[in-house]
C-alpha cells in the first residue's frame, strides 16, 4: 500500500493498509468472500448513519454536537457489550470525520464515504486473498467466548461509554470548530486508539501505549530519513517490507501485541500520509504529523490514566 501511494498517489491508500494492518491481528477470523460482502454492507450503512445525523443536524451546530454525544455513547455502550469491532470502528470515523467534511461541503462528505468504501473493499479482498494463499489454524484466530452480560457487567459497560465519550468529544468539538479537514488520518487514529482494549486495563497499559506510538514515530522518522537519503521504489518496498515483518513478528509474538499495534498504526499514518510528497514540504508535514499523533495520543491515553487514577470506572457492588 505505501508503494501504490507513490506510485499512483492515491491519498486513501493508508486506509487500506491501516484496515489489512487491523483485519490481519491476531484474533481476527479468517475472511472469505461472503464475509467481505457482509462486512462492506455493514460499514456502508454505518456511513449512512453517519450521513443522515449530518443532513439532519449539520445546520444547527448545538443540536449536531449533542446527537453526536448520544451516538458516541450509545456506538462505545454496543463496543462494550459486544458489537463488532470494525463495526464500531466505521461508526466511529463515520460519526467523527462526516461532519467536519460536510461542514465545508456536503459534495466532500459524499466523496470521502465513496473513497473510503472503495479503500475498505480492497482492503478486505487483500486480507482474504492472504488467508486463501496461506490458510491458517482456526484455533489461532478464534477468541474466547464472551461472557455473558449481567446487571454488573451493564453497569460497568455504562462507566465505560460515558467516559469514553466525555474523553473524545472535546477531540470532535475542536477538529470541526477549527475546521480541521487535513487531519482526517489523526481522526482516523483516535478512532483506532480509543478502541484499544489496554487503554481500560491499567496505568501500565496506558503507557505502554504511549510509549509504542513514541517508538511507532521514531520508526517513521528512521524510514523517513532513509527514504530522502536513498529515493527509490525499490528500496521504498524493501524497506516497508523490512519494516512490516519485524514489527508483525512482535506483534504476534509478543504478549502484549494489541500495545504493539497501536505503534503500527501511528507507523503507518505519519509515513503514508507524507511520502508521496517532495522536498522541503514533505520534512514540514511529516514532523507536523509526528507532533499531531503525540498530542492526541497523550491527550487519550491521559485521559484514561486520569479515569484510573479517579477510579471512576469502579463499581461499588452494594450486598
Amino acid at each position: 500500500m505505501f508503494v501504490l501511494a507513490v506510485t499512483l498517489e492515491w491519498g486513501m491508500s493508508y486506509v487500506t493498509a491501516l484496515f489489512v494492518v487491523q483485519l490481519l491481528l491476531p484474533g481476527k477470523p479468517p475472511l472469505n468472500l461472503k464475509m467481505v460482502k457482509t462486512l462492506a454492507l455493514a460499514v456502508l450503512s454505518c456511513f449512512a448513519v453517519g450521513l443522515g445525523v449530518v443532513l439532519i443536524a449539520q445546520p444547527y451546530p448545538l443540536l449536531l454536537f449533542i446527537i453526536l454525544a448520544w451516538c458516541l455513547f450509545f456506538v462505545f455502550y454496543r463496543a462494550n457489550t459486544g458489537m463488532n469491532e470494525l463495526v464500531v470502528l466505521f461508526l466511529l470515523v463515520a460519526l467523527i470525520a462526516l461532519p467536519m467534511l460536510a461542514s465545508v461541503s456536503r459534495a466532500a462528505a459524499s466523496g470521502f464515504v465513496f473513497d473510503f468504501m472503495v479503500a475498505f473493499v480492497l482492503a478486505l479482498l487483500i486480507v482474504a486473498l492472504v488467508h486463501w494463499l496461506i490458510p491458517s489454524d482456526d484455533d489461532f484466530h478464534q477468541k474466547p467466548p464472551a461472557p455473558p452480560v449481567t446487571e454488573l457487567t451493564q453497569q460497568f459497560a455504562i462507566r465505560k461509554a460515558i467516559v469514553s465519550t466525555v474523553v473524545l468529544l472535546p477531540l470532535l468539538v475542536y477538529f470541526f470548530a477549527f475546521h480541521k479537514l487535513s487531519d482526517l488520518l489523526v481522526v482516523i487514529f483516535v478512532a483506532i486508539l480509543a478502541q484499544n482494549p489496554e487503554l481500560t486495563k491499567g496505568v501500565k497499559a496506558s503507557l505502554g501505549i504511549v510509549f509504542t506510538n513514541i517508538v511507532g514515530g521514531l520508526i517513521a522518522l528512521l524510514a523517513f530519513n532513509l527514504l530522502e537519503a536513498v529515493p527509490h521504489l525499490l528500496f521504498l518496498s524493501l524497506l516497508i517490507t523490512l519494516i512490516f515483518m519485524l514489527i508483525a513478528q512482535a506483534i504476534y509474538l509478543h504478549p502484549k501485541g494489541a500495545i504493539v499495534a497501536a505503534g503500527l498504526s501511528a507507523f503507518i499514518i505519519v509515513l503514508a500520509s507524507t511520502i508521496g510528497t517532495g522536498g522541503g514540504e514533505a520534512s514540514t508535514k511529516f514532523y507536523g504529523r509526528i507532533f499531531q499523533l503525540s498530542m492526541v495520543g497523550v491527550y487519550v491515553v491521559g485521559s484514561f490514566y486520569i479515569v484510573h487514577k479517579l477510579d471512576w470506572l469502579k463499581l461499588s457492588v452494594q450486598k
